[in-house]
């Protein structure tokens, strides 16, 4: 990049950032940052984001729409040809919510039209179950054998290897609330026929503010806004070209000076560390699925004969999140897993409060709910902020310490 493309940079991002800070001003001048589903925690919650979804879907809803939305969703987010079903099939079309499976799973909610059956995976934040595609698949093509499994996230991230197993490409479809749950909402915000129902409308509109909020996509305003910015000459657009193609860089450098951090601060105790996220970070920014970079620290253990048998963990799925691993000698640490660990470590977990257990975990958890690395939402932009960065890692820090201090030797 020449020394004009240079300039043109900075002043693109100064002229964003100006716009933006004006405009958070006058939303909150004007009440639009109130948002009942923001409030509410609904826009996180899959059973009340899957609720509120079928509601709209469903032809006998209380919206009174009849099939208008759920045309609109087989059009914008499945695709389908809406032709190919008569008005009276979509009239008669069953939403389920939560239906059973023959291995007593729950598909969040399926569309059932005639003899068609769409069912939907919905993934907010909740990590995938062993075999949960898969099993998923098997059980709706006994029923419709053209049948695929819609897996909804927030960015179109593929099921992990262990929820799909064996499911080729064919077999699911990502689809994601960034891009076609909110074409949907879009489209059901612009339909003529609730032009004056404005109750209808409204929750729309909050519905789809939510779902930009929690997939960092910002306002639709402010969206619409930037583009005109950078469309606006060939300079503009060029600088905007190059900053998207070093955004992928910083995110990368911010997620390896989070490690760095955390490796250091184990370190000073004098903990071994065993760092293992320098590929993984590198293809989290690249790939549209997890990685799961992270880092273990062989910590002394109370109980000499567990010694070197436990590692205190921190990984990233979409948050970071730490806990209590097997660890035999560097070998794969999701191995080697015993009732005497479990044991010993759930003796010791009462400061530590949402504990889960998994397969290959004795026991994790979050270290932040809001910070979304994936999504790179609101809150993780504060982690460009020197403040925001020190008050995220003291909170990290704080938590994880907790373990480290009633878990394994400290003395």
């Amino acid at each position: 990049m020449d020394d004009k493309g240079y300039e043109v940079c900075v002043d693109l991002l100064d002229e964003v950032v100006r716009f933006q800070v004006a405009e958070a001003i006058e939303d909150e001048k004007l009440g639009k940052k109130f948002n009942v589903f923001s409030i509410q925690n609904v826009e996180t919650d899959e059973v009340r984001v899957c609720r509120l979804i079928c509601e709209l879907l469903n032809p006998h809803g209380s919206h009174g729409q009849g099939a208008t939305f759920l045309k609109s969703f087989l059009r914008t987010v499945i695709h389908l040809d809406t032709e190919r079903f008569s008005e009276g099939e979509l009239l008669d079309a069953l939403i389920k919510r939560e239906m059973r499976t023959d291995v007593s799973r729950r598909i969040d909610f399926t569309i059932w039209i005639g003899n068609r059956l769409f069912p939907f995976e919905v993934k907010i934040y909740a990590d995938d179950q062993p075999s949960q595609c898969f099993d998923y698949y098997n059980f709706i093509t006994g029923i419709d054998p053209d049948a695929v499994v819609y897996y909804l996230t927030l960015d179109g991230h593929e099921p992990s290897e262990d929820s799909r197993k064996d499911l080729t490409e064919e077999q699911y479809r990502c689809v994601s609330f960034s891009q076609e749950i909110l074409e949907w909402i879009e489209d059901c915000i612009s339909s003529r026929s609730i032009e004056q129902k404005y109750n209808i409308r409204e929750v729309l509109i909050q519905f789809r503010n939510s779902i930009m909020k929690i997939t960092g996509l910002g306002g639709r305003e402010s969206t619409l806004e930037i583009a005109k910015k950078i469309s606006r000459s060939m300079d503009s657009f060029s600088a905007a070209v190059s900053i998207a193609n070093s955004l992928n860089t910083v995110k990368i450098d911010k997620m390896r000076e989070v490690f760095a951090a955390i490796g250091d601060h184990y370190r000073e105790m004098g903990y071994e560390c065993i760092p293992q996220y320098s590929k993984e970070v590198e293809e989290y920014y690249r790939k549209n699925k997890y990685t799961w970079p992270g880092m273990a620290f062989i910590v002394p253990v109370k109980e000499s004969g567990l010694q070197g048998r436990l590692a205190l963990r921190f990984e990233i799925m979409n948050k970071l999140y730490f806990g209590v691993t097997p660890w035999s000698n560097g070998d794969d640490w999701r191995k080697g897993k015993t009732d005497e660990g479990e044991s010993y470590t759930s003796r010791y977990l009462t400061p530590i409060k949402n504990v889960n257990i998994s397969k290959n975990w004795y026991w994790w958890a979050t270290l932040n709910d809001e910070i979304d690395y994936h999504l790179c939402n609101d809150a993780y932009m504060k982690l460009y902020d020197n403040d925001g960065l020190e008050q995220y890692l003291q909170g990290v820090f704080a938590l994880a310490d907790l373990a480290v201090k009633s878990i394994f030797d400290t003395v």
